[in-house]
């Protein structure tokens, strides 16, 4: 065995190691990738089964059209999630009055 030999040898390994290891750091990364995204998606299914029971509440606590008037009047006023949720507690606990 020579010393080119050797050499070249060498420096296949150390190709396939750091190939390897490149390979290894993408699989990680796609995983981590489809771990947040798969929170994140558990995370938004509880806030929408959360908001649906609270519109729930507040449809079984006013009717319907009280509920829905209300938030297309705060969604043109440029509501929020949170001025929404308390909109529709105010709803539910009684003291919400409708201008109309």
């Amino acid at each position: 065995m020579t010393m080119r030999a050797f050499k070249t040898q060498s420096t296949d390994i150390d190709r396939r190691f750091v190939w390897s290891h490149i390979w290894m750091l993408i699989l990680g990364r796609i995983t981590l990738r489809l771990e947040v995204a798969t929170r994140a998606a558990v995370a938004r299914d509880k806030e929408l089964a959360s908001w649906n029971a609270l519109r729930a509440q507040a449809v079984a606590a006013s009717d319907d059209h009280t509920v829905e008037w209300a938030l297309e009047d705060l969604w043109a006023a440029g509501g929020t999630d949170w001025t929404a949720r308390a909109l529709l507690r105010r709803i539910i606990d009684g003291s919400f009055r409708p201008r109309w």
